[in-house]
This record gives C-alpha cells, structure tokens and sequence, in this order.
C-alpha cells in the first residue's frame, strides 16, 4: 500500500477533478436549460410533386422553456439564433384540463416530467459539489485515517451519482414524451404537430439538437466524478485496513514483551544493596 502522504496527494488530485467534473457540468445543465435547443422538429408534407420525397414545412426549435421558428415558413434552418420565440407550453391554461382534452393533459405532464427531473438533477449536482467542497478541505487538514471522512466520501459521492440518475430519468422523459407527441391529436397546443392531421403529425422528423448534447455531456461528467469519490473512498479504506493491522502488530508485540520473564538488572542489585543497609 502507498504511503499515508502519496495516498493523501492521489486522493487530493481526485477530488479536485471531480470538483471541477461537477463545476463543469453543472455549468452545462444550466446552459442546457437557456438555449433553446433541446429537439428540431421538421414536418414533412408527403403530397409532394413528382420527384419530390418530402416538403418540409413550418419547422420549429423547442427547448425547454420556448418554441422557436423562422419568420418563413419555408425556411428549414432553425438551429440558429435570431428566430422568432414563444413560450413553451406546461399547462398554464387549466381550462384544457383533464377530461376537456386528455390528449392535452398527458403531454403536459410528459414535459413537467422531464423539465423537473433536470431541475432536481441540477439541485442534486450543487449539493454534490458543496459536499465535495466540504470534503476536500476535511481531507486537506484532518487526518486520512479518520473514520467520519470516509462516510462523507460515501455520502457525496451518493448524491452526485443519485443526481447523475435523476437526469438520466429526464432524458428518459424527454424521449417518452417526443415519442407520445408524436402519437397523440390535440388542438390546444400551439405551434404544435400535435394539431395537424395524423399523416403529417407522424412523418415530422424530430432530431436532437445541442441543448441535448450539451446535457448528455454534463450527465457523464456528473457519473465521473461520482466515480472518482467513491475510488477515493476506497483509498481511504485500505489506508484504514492498513493501521488497523499496524495497530494490532504493535499491540501483540507489546503484550509479548511484557509476558517475556524479567531479568535482574545492575540497578536493581543496587536497591538490594541500599536496603540491606
């Protein structure tokens, strides 16, 4: 086993870079959050004239707090800035509510879903990194072999890979309701495929654009460093192993020594002297 002091730098370095792997990320979520640019949604018109495959036709940029689309309505790129926006619909009108719109109502809590479960992501995230914080100044300045750090190694590396989790399941949210939007008829959504026939609600293409990536990448950087505190974790434990089993060899070898017969010594003829006096 390394030394206490190389075992006290390799635990240093990774719990600083997982610091920094959470720092990073959770810069992503919240940039994720603000651009607009979560899926492309492009219609196409299969009634199209000879030779013609597809007619893309108003296409839109949702992210997940608004809908953007191009002033033409011929205009396919918009995965750019500059667009025309409004906001994202999450069932402010209660009037399409329940039995008045069923279809409405399932794809409402499709997007409550999925815009929460990041939110608590995000809120998990700065919880790991504060502990992470905390952490890191308690192994810089206490000792490595104090059992309470390794609790809190457990405790911050299980929030980070909990919030690692959740947005896992926001992802997973974000596919289930892309998937149900496309399959549910509904009036009351605006700008929405969902008003449109059957035939063109099902041939829009939906693509994945960079507020998605830019999420998939802070949920790695959030699994590493969940990783990384537990291996520190485990560092923690064998150096614990290792002093206990010092502590026991040293507490045998005393006790052996003090079992071992005691010799006479010349200072102890000197007090057999000094009281036969």
């Amino acid at each position: 086993m390394p030394s206490a002091n190389v075992s006290r730098t390799t635990g240093t370095v990774i719990i600083v870079t997982a610091a920094l792997a959470t720092l990073i990320a959770i810069t992503l979520i919240i940039a994720s959050l603000i651009w607009q640019g979560l899926v492309v949604q492009k219609p196409c018109y299969t009634h199209a004239p000879p030779n013609v495959s597809c007619i893309v036709h108003l296409p839109r940029r949702e992210g997940f707090f608004h809908t953007c689309f191009s002033e033409d309505p011929m205009d396919t790129n918009v995965d750019r800035p500059g667009l025309k926006c409004i906001g994202r619909d999450y069932g402010g009108d209660e009037r399409f509510a329940g039995w008045k719109d069923p279809g409405y109502s399932e794809i409402i809590e499709s997007r409550r879903l999925t815009v929460t479960q990041v939110i608590i992501g995000l809120v998990l995230a700065t919880a790991g990194l504060a502990l992470t914080a905390v952490l890191l100044v308690n192994w810089c300045s206490l000792s490595i072999y104090e059992r309470p750090l390794g609790w809190l190694h457990l405790l911050t590396g299980g929030v980070l890979l909990l919030s690692a989790f959740v947005l896992q399941l926001g992802l997973l949210f974000l596919h289930l309701s892309q998937t149900r939007e496309k399959s549910t008829h509904t009036n009351f959504l605006l700008l929405a495929f969902t008003r449109w026939t059957e035939k063109l609600q099902m041939s829009t293409a939906i693509q994945y654009s960079h507020s998605y990536w830019i999420l998939l990448a802070a949920l790695f950087l959030i699994h590493l460093a969940g990783v990384l505190i537990l291996i520190a974790a485990i560092i923690q434990y064998f150096l614990l192993a290792e002093a206990g089993d010092s502590q026991e060899q040293l507490q045998s070898a005393l006790t052996y020594k003090g079992a071992l017969p005691r010799y006479k010594t010349d200072t102890d003829y000197d007090e057999m002297v000094q009281n036969a006096e």
